[in-house]
């Protein structure tokens, strides 16, 4: 609904002089035939309630226009000056619905995207998207670890963290197993599956961002957006981590910094490129949780 107005807006404000005329032709041929039709003054009271009413139509689109641009004007300012973040939810619904190419993921595990968003993700890759999908390297989660959970914790209790990221991790692999034809989508280079060697501080989400076309933007000035939480020091709960959405519009010098970002991160990542690799991680992720497990209960008998 929001969209048909604004496109009526731009029509108005593109075509005004002309829908003037229109409307000023409009009132003098009604009022025209009325008064040939019926009698003189009901014709000329007509015609004058036609141009007035149009007038007032007129005069409502164009104060809707003129709200509509000093509110883009204040957003635009006070994101120029750093004074405004636009905070998101975990509603991705709009990221999904304007991906046209390409959707892209990260986070230290992901579990909870690919439990709730698998069936979006499928679609997508049969319909001819690219997925790309980058999680942190098993060699990795201690690292994570401590930035999710802090360092100041025992050995026994810190394997146990780590070994949560870990079955997380494993969650990750089964949701994307579940997809039919998996294997066919990662050997042809559809879903791209990447591990990340070094602390993963940043979760992004976007979509269209490896599109060599930066900058697009529609006729509403909105152009492609990503979403980037932050992780915090000890914050395990992820709707408390700080999250901000920018677009490559009003905000273009972010968006080219986080996606500079995630082009070098991606690059740097080992890619999981066919079957037997995707196996392999999975034994990676099973040996560091056996590792810890062995930790803990070779605790045990020592107490």
């Amino acid at each position: 609904m929001k969209n048909w107005k604004i496109n009526i807006e731009e029509f108005f404000e593109k075509h005004n002089a002309k829908i003037q005329i229109l409307i000023l032709v409009g009132s003098l041929g009604l009022g025209a035939y009325f008064n040939i039709a019926q009698d003189h003054q009901l014709g000329i009271i007509i015609g004058l309630l036609v141009l007035i009413s149009g007038e007032l139509i007129s005069l409502s689109i164009k104060d809707s226009i003129t709200q509509r641009k000093l509110n883009n004007m204040g957003v635009k300012f006070e994101m120029a000056r750093g004074g405004l973040f636009r905070v998101h939810d975990f509603n991705l619904s709009k990221f999904f619905y304007s991906t046209k190419s390409n959707f892209f993921i990260s986070g230290m595990a992901l579990n909870g995207f690919f439990e709730k968003n698998k069936g979006i993700i499928e679609r997508f890759l049969n319909e001819g998207k690219e997925i790309f999908i980058l999680i942190a390297a098993p060699n990795a989660v201690d690292e994570n670890a401590k930035l999710y959970h802090g360092e100041n914790l025992d050995l026994k209790t810190f394997r146990k963290k780590a070994n949560a990221i870990y079955h997380k991790q494993s969650t990750t692999l089964d949701c994307l197993e579940e997809i039919e034809n998996l294997f066919n989508f990662v050997e042809n280079g559809k879903l791209k599956l990447r591990v990340a060697q070094s602390v993963m501080s940043t979760s992004f989400v976007a979509y269209d961002v490896f599109d060599r076309d930066v900058l697009p933007y529609n006729k509403n000035k909105v152009g492609k957006e990503l979403k980037a939480s932050f992780y915090q020091y000890k914050c395990t709960a992820p709707e408390e981590e700080p999250n901000i959405i920018v677009d490559s519009f009003y905000n273009r010098d972010w968006y080219l910094f986080f996606k500079r970002t995630i082009e070098m991160q991606w690059k740097d990542a080992r890619p999981i490129e066919n079957k037997l690799e995707f196996e392999k991680l999975r034994a990676e992720i099973n040996e560091k949780i056996e590792n810890n497990n062995s930790f803990s209960e070779g605790n045990k008998e020592n107490e």
